[in-house]
């Protein structure tokens, strides 16, 4: 491939993106349009209008700078657990996660102790799945961890007014509750470093 092939690849994929992330916000501002006439009052409405106005600055903090190595860890974080069902799948994500993003470390030159602390989250999830004795770790094996789209979808019905809701249909996520882990995790507890991946 020459320079002049990559260049035309990179710059078709930033227009791709560019397109799906204007059509996205579009019609995330106007499904939040649709619902502004049902805020009591004119300013309520006037407020809400300028926030959704306002959207696009938001994804300013999504779309910062950072190192491949550590969006790669994000990535590899964020989809440890979702889709995951029982402890052995959890597990198992948990220890595929943290060997990827210890990789990815390796990488990363000064970054490389802040990307590894980034798995001590863990660390602690390991430890309430596997103790039997917490009042939460039936809780944790049992519940089924949603995908991001299912998270999303959950969220949407939750803050829809309930006698307004359309009937599902078939092949529609139905909405859900989602247990609620409290003050059982608060108690204070020493910091350790993160545990790396088995060998």
């Amino acid at each position: 491939m020459d320079s002049l092939t990559f260049r035309n690849q990179l710059l078709a994929r930033q227009i791709l993106l560019g397109e799906q992330l204007a059509e996205l916000l579009v019609q995330a501002q106007e499904d939040l349009y649709e619902v502004l006439p049902e805020l009591e009052t004119e300013d309520e409405r006037r407020e809400a209008a300028a926030l959704v106005q306002e959207m696009p600055q938001s994804l300013a903090s999504y779309l910062k700078p950072r190192s491949r190595a550590r969006m790669l860890a994000e990535q590899a974080i964020s989809k440890a657990l979702p889709g995951a069902i029982g402890i052995d799948q959890k597990l198992a994500g948990i220890e595929s996660a943290r060997k990827r993003v210890w990789e990815l470390a390796e990488t990363a030159g000064e970054e490389a102790n802040e990307i590894r602390w980034m798995t001590r989250g863990f660390d602690c999830t390991e430890r309430d799945l596997r103790d039997d004795e917490v009042p939460w770790a039936h809780e944790n094996v049992s519940m089924y961890q949603p995908t991001l789209e299912e998270s999303l979808t959950r969220r949407l019905w939750a803050t829809a007014d309930p006698y307004r809701l359309p009937v599902p249909t078939e092949g529609t996520p139905a909405p859900a509750d989602v247990p609620t882990l409290t003050s059982a995790h608060s108690e204070t507890r020493s910091v350790e470093p993160p545990k790396p991946p088995p060998e």
